[in-house]
């Protein structure tokens, strides 16, 4: 019975968690118990939907940051596809164990649907309070036919015996009424004290239910009131991470200003030093010029002294005799020779100090072109490794907003799944919500239901003792006619009782009576188009 009513679903056309294609785009699920399942995993039915790698794709947005948002978005379809599945079949096995138990072989909720009636309804009339109440009520009946069945058979052996001796029956009679007094005194009393204990047990029903319903009350509050500081923490975290963003930003620009500002200082100190040295070289070129012509200017002044000094000495000298200016001839030529060799001696000495000088001008002038070498390659080095390092900086630059960016993206997908499992969590706290108050309205249902049925029964249950009743007192009426006649019969009597034993009332199984028909006998598939029949009157 139960696989017929699923092939009528599968007939109808509806998909499922199960059967439905993951890779279209133009799915679509409707069935009852997939639907059910997204709802309490906080699920939409459409975010379960395949989305293609187009309909992530934005102006100007990167291929792998495309690539990044599809797989975040699919990999998070699928784990709401896989808990979704997950709670299907547990609402599956729940609706299997509830078939098991059930004696029809199906679920309350597929009889609701089938009969037209809540799932309270049918609850309190399956739940044990109602069976036990009809227990009761079929004990009670138990003993009132007894009961009757005793007073009938006393009233007809009282009878019998008035047939046999009349003045017997009127002394029987006296202690007859008075024992019947008494016995209905009993009953009475009897039946004031269930009716008390009934009337207490309905006053502690009722209790039960409005604490049930305090406390739902109070947790439905106490849920409202977290939701409400999480939301509030939440925004307080949010403001905080953007602030920190904000100071880290500004952080970052000063340290870049900073390192510009210094890479500056340093290039311009740079060329301060280069142009020093070479305002130093100039000054050593001109000082070494001003010493060479002071040394030519030196020499010159002491050659004229000297031939100064022969030509005064050879004035002195011209007037002596001739021996003597022989011999200070010899002297003067012995001088001379000696003054010219240590003139050509100080010539090739100065000639060799100016060829010193001038190779030591020449290695200065190698040392200081090979130094202006060393600063062209070393400032050339520094100019390329300048450009290297702003290329590297620049490089390290596009790779920092590369990263930038896909840090913000990621960053963006976080949020994006905090959104969603927000999203996700108020779904089901809504999902749940709703359960609780169905199943309040369920319990409030079987509630109502109880308390109908159970009046029902208590009126089946006081129309049953004043049937009792109104069948005593015809015998009894019809008895006293006799007395009063003084006409007795024992067949009347007879007649009359079996009369009253055939009535409907006396013939009631009232273990099987209810208010409502039997709802689980009948194939729910066939009482789609039946109507629900009114309510059992007992005559």
């Amino acid at each position: 019975m139960a696989e017929g009513v699923v092939a009528v679903a599968a007939s109808k056309g509806k998909v499922s968690l199960v059967d439905f294609l993951e890779h279209d785009t133009k799915a679509v699920i409707d069935s009852p118990r997939s639907l059910q399942a997204c709802s309490q995993e906080g699920v939409a039915a459409q975010d379960l939907i395949y989305k293609p790698i187009e309909a992530f794709t934005e102006n100007g947005l990167e291929p792998r940051l495309v690539k990044l948002r599809y797989d975040f978005f699919e990999a998070k379809r699928q784990d709401l596809l896989a808990a979704c599945r997950r709670q299907r079949e547990i609402i599956l096995e729940e609706e299997g164990r509830e078939r098991n138990h059930s004696n029809t072989g199906f679920t309350l909720a597929e009889l609701s649907r089938a009969k037209g009636v809540s799932t309270g309804v049918l609850s309190a009339m399956q739940s044990d309070c109602v069976k036990q109440e009809r227990s009761k009520l079929q004990h009670a009946q138990h003993l009132q036919l007894q009961w009757l069945q005793n007073c009938l058979a006393h009233q007809l052996h009282t009878t019998k015996m008035l047939e046999k001796a009349d003045q017997f029956m009127q002394a029987e009679e006296a202690d007859e009424q008075m024992g019947n007094k008494e016995a209905a005194e009993r009953m009475r009393r009897k039946n004031e004290e269930k009716r008390m204990k009934e009337e207490q047990k309905m006053a502690e029903m009722k209790a039960q239910q409005k604490l049930e319903q305090q406390i739902a009350k109070e947790e439905f509050e106490r849920q409202q009131l977290e939701l409400e500081k999480e939301k509030e923490l939440a925004e307080q975290r949010r403001k905080e991470q953007h602030a920190r963003s904000l100071a880290d930003q500004a952080a970052k620009k000063k340290l870049e200003e900073d390192k510009a500002a210094r890479r500056r200082a340093a290039w311009l100190q740079q060329q301060a030093q280069l142009e020093a040295m070479r305002t130093n070289d100039e000054r050593r070129k001109q000082i070494r010029v001003l010493q060479k012509k002071e040394a030519e200017r030196q020499m010159a002044e002491r050659r004229k002294s000297k031939e100064e000094r022969i030509s005064l000495s050879k004035a002195n000298l011209a007037g002596r005799n001739g021996d003597k200016l022989a011999v200070f001839m010899a002297k003067q030529a012995h001088e001379q020779a000696r003054e010219d060799r240590l003139n050509n001696l100080r010539l090739l000495q100065q000639e060799e100090g100016a060829r010193r000088g001038f190779q030591v001008m020449m290695k200065r002038k190698a040392i200081m072109d090979e130094a202006d070498r060393k600063a062209e390659e070393k400032r050339n080095s520094i100019i390329e490794h300048q450009n290297e390092v702003e290329h590297r900086m620049m490089l390290h630059e596009m790779k920092k907003e590369r990263y930038l960016e896909f840090k913000a993206e990621l960053d963006a997908l976080k949020e994006k799944n905090k959104e969603i499992n927000v999203i996700r969590q108020r779904r089901k706290e809504d999902q749940k919500r709703e359960d609780t108050a169905e199943t309040v309205r369920r319990k409030d249902d079987k509630i109502e239901m109880l308390h109908h049925e159970r009046n029902f029964l208590w009126n089946l249950r006081r129309t049953t003792g004043a049937e009792v009743a109104r069948a005593k007192d015809e015998v009894k009426s019809l008895i006293t006619t006799m007395k009063i006649k003084s006409n007795y019969d024992s067949k009347r009597v007879e007649d009359t009782m079996r009369k009253i034993f055939k009535r409907k009332i006396f013939n009631t199984d009232f273990g099987r009576v209810q208010s409502m028909p039997d709802l689980g006998d009948e194939d729910p598939g066939q009482a789609m188009g039946s109507t629900a029949p009114a309510e059992v009157q007992v005559q």
